[in-house]
């Protein structure tokens, strides 16, 4: 199959009653704090909760024209939303689908993929296990390989993204794309070019990705094999961008790559769910933390309308990434990290000092609990991966783990004591995560 903006609306003309016509929304106060006019594209609110529905669909789609009847079984390697994408276009379709998933997927992801009726099977967490045993069961089992990003059919079902941002806001500047495999940003940069050459597409990654350099070069100087960058932001987590889509991203992106750091990634996301009460997961908020990034206020200097892609809003609420972070607390002088007491033996932060341990004591009582600790600690704000607590809060984490082992939830979280609400009264797990189609 050739790709081009042909392609991406005969696409769209494929997938158009399959998929929502998401809205565009505005803030004020993100406009007042980038000094730009925003338009945030809601693909998080896409079926699955992710754009990426429109490629999986796509995809699926060509297969049962070329072959009717007889549409072999569709496979991918996935622990996240393309998974979800496929598994649910198959379900739709009518097609079997298989979908590769990394031993330390989270469980809620995994629930989710199966949910839409998928068979799952494991492998060692590496991009070269995945990509291997996605490879060997095609082989086997005669299925047909549906690629996350590097697949003509993906690019041209997710440039209808595109399509659709341009009919509703006609006259924008720039459009900001995070960028993991590059499927998005090759459809979405190739249907601008085509349309509103004057817009500037421009990829917004995580630090350590190094697109910029390669862009530059014109060719892909990762290594090989691809190895999986230590971000926050998990949707974009490869470090390559596939061969078919860089092609494109080159010929029609700036060259000038928007980098984010995890720390402005989480603040974004968390200034998102709070000033539009949208739900949008880590890698959605990248592109926010860019334009809000002082250091890009240069690049971003003639650009006022500005179209920012919220890519889906798949998330864990029991894994909320400030949640792990420090946060102020009514401004009484003290940080707070509040995390599920059952994650607090994996702490995600190098905790430098332990601060008001007796003020700690004064509203907690070693005994009514709900399944949340919150802790004030001054601690470093700098996700740094799982590691151990310090030595000097192994008290608090024995007497944590004590009340995790032995308290019935039958008490509300103290009023204090702030409240995640990823879990009801009765301790049930809800999860952002559980399939999405509405």
């Amino acid at each position: 199959m050739s790709f081009g903006p042909k392609e991406i609306s005969l696409a769209y003309d494929r997938i158009r009653k399959f998929v929502h016509r998401t809205p565009v929304l505005q803030s004020a106060c993100l406009d007042q704090l980038s000094g730009k006019q925003l338009f945030l594209k809601a693909e998080n609110l896409q079926k699955t909760g992710s754009f990426k529905a429109r490629g999986a669909l796509n995809a699926i789609l060509l297969l049962k024209e070329k072959y009717g009847e007889k549409t072999p079984g569709v496979i991918t390697q996935s622990s996240g939303n393309h998974g979800q994408a496929l598994a649910f276009a198959a379900r739709t379709l009518n097609v079997p689908c298989t979908v590769v998933v990394p031993s330390n997927a989270p469980k809620c992801k995994r629930d989710a993929i199966a949910a839409y009726g998928a068979k799952l099977v494991e492998c060692a967490p590496t991009m070269t296990a995945r990509l291997e045993t996605c490879e060997k069961l095609a082989a086997d089992e005669n299925l047909v390989v549906i690629d996350p990003h590097n697949d003509y059919e993906i690019m041209a079902g997710q440039g209808s993204v595109a399509m659709e941002l341009l009919e509703q806001v006609p006259d924008l500047d720039a459009i900001l794309v995070p960028v993991g495999g590059g499927g998005l940003v090759s459809g979405i940069a190739t249907w601008v070019k085509h349309v509103k050459p004057e817009c500037k597409v421009f990829c917004v990654e995580p630090q350590g990705k190094e697109l910029e350099r390669c862009l530059h070069a014109g060719e892909r100087l990762w290594a090989d094999p691809p190895k999986l960058l230590n971000t926050v932001a998990d949707g974009i987590r490869v470090e390559r961008v596939g061969d078919r889509c860089f092609q494109f991203v080159v010929a029609n992106c700036e060259k000038t790559v928007l980098s984010v750091t995890n720390e402005e990634i989480i603040d974004a996301m968390k200034l998102t769910w709070s000033r539009t009460k949208q739900t949008i997961e880590s890698t959605s908020a990248t592109g926010i933390a860019a334009v809000l990034a002082s250091r890009n206020k240069a690049t971003l200097a003639q650009c006022h309308h500005i179209g920012v892609i919220l890519c889906g809003g798949n998330v864990d609420l029991d894994c909320l990434p400030w949640l792990l972070m420090t946060c102020s607390w009514w401004g009484l002088g003290y940080d707070v990290v509040a995390a599920p007491i059952g994650l607090f033996d994996a702490s995600m932060l190098n905790i430098s000092e332990s601060k008001g341990s007796p003020w700690w004591d004064s509203w907690w009582d070693g005994k009514s609990a709900s399944g949340w600790l919150s802790v004030p600690f001054l601690i470093s704000s700098t996700c740094q991966g799982a590691g151990e607590l310090a030595p000097r809060c192994k008290d608090l984490h024995d007497r944590a783990e004590a009340v995790r082992r032995t308290a019935r939830r039958t008490k509300a979280p103290s009023s204090r004591s702030p409240s995640p609400s990823g879990d009801d009264r009765r301790g049930r797990r809800r999860s952002m995560t559980t399939p999405y189609d509405a």
